[in-house]
């Protein structure tokens, strides 16, 4: 018996969706058949149940657009607003969009490519190359922060110029003498940062322009635009 000889039901439902979608799309250019086949709403809905765990129409009255949905699913787009920082497996930090969301769009620097400036923008995934490697990473409106393996704090308020973290203790009153503390988790607002210390106290700061008298700024010396 043949694959075109098989009841409709049975290619549509089982058969056809378990195929991988280079054999499926061959398999269109076969016939106008199996092109028809090919095209049927179940077997793409089927398709989306296997490959992403997605059971689209079960809670709506949808009944068709499941090849769309596939093909959206499939290539995804990502839409940021402001910027987006993504960690790899290696502790490098990528990043891309605009990292301070204060600096209007009109007064953004439009040739930085060492994102040197405040407010720089990075069109298209971008490999940073800090001094170090990072365990995790958070970012808020006009900052980020990274906590490296080391469990040293850095902050980022322009992505070529990452400032590590010197101090414990508030602005107002740094302490005299502490004792080495290790940085477990941190976490930034709107304009702040968090850090959980192996204390249980949390310490958090608000990330402003004249913090940075305290901070030791580094200089990156290779960017990678991706």
């Amino acid at each position: 018996m043949s694959l075109s000889a098989l009841p409709y039901e049975l290619l549509v439902n089982h058969l056809l969706p378990s195929l991988s979608l280079s054999s499926l799309l061959a398999l269109t250019c076969t016939s106008k058949d199996f092109a028809t086949k090919c095209s049927d709403p179940i077997l793409w809905k089927r398709k989306l149940e296997t490959d992403f765990n997605y059971y689209p129409g079960d809670e709506t009255a949808r009944t068709s657009g499941f090849k769309l949905i596939y093909k959206e699913i499939h290539r995804p787009k990502v839409f940021v607003w402001g910027s987006y920082h993504a960690l790899d497996d290696k502790g490098n930090i990528h990043v891309w969009g605009t990292l301070n969301g204060n600096v209007r769009v009109f007064e953004s620097p439009q040739d930085d490519p060492w994102f040197a400036e405040r407010g720089s923008t990075a069109t298209s995934p971008t490999l940073l190359d800090p001094p170090t490697r990072f365990v995790s990473s958070s970012c808020g409106r006009t900052h980020s922060a990274a906590l490296d393996f080391e469990h040293r704090v850095w902050i980022f308020t322009r992505w070529g110029r990452p400032n590590l973290l010197t101090f414990t203790g508030t602005l107002e009153r740094p302490p005299r003498r502490h004792p080495k503390i290790e940085i477990l988790q941190i976490d930034c607002g709107f304009d702040q940062l968090s850090r959980l210390s192996f204390t249980p106290l949390v310490h958090s700061k608000t990330i402003k322009p004249f913090i940075l008298a305290f901070l030791l700024t580094h200089r990156i010396t290779k960017i990678q635009h991706l």
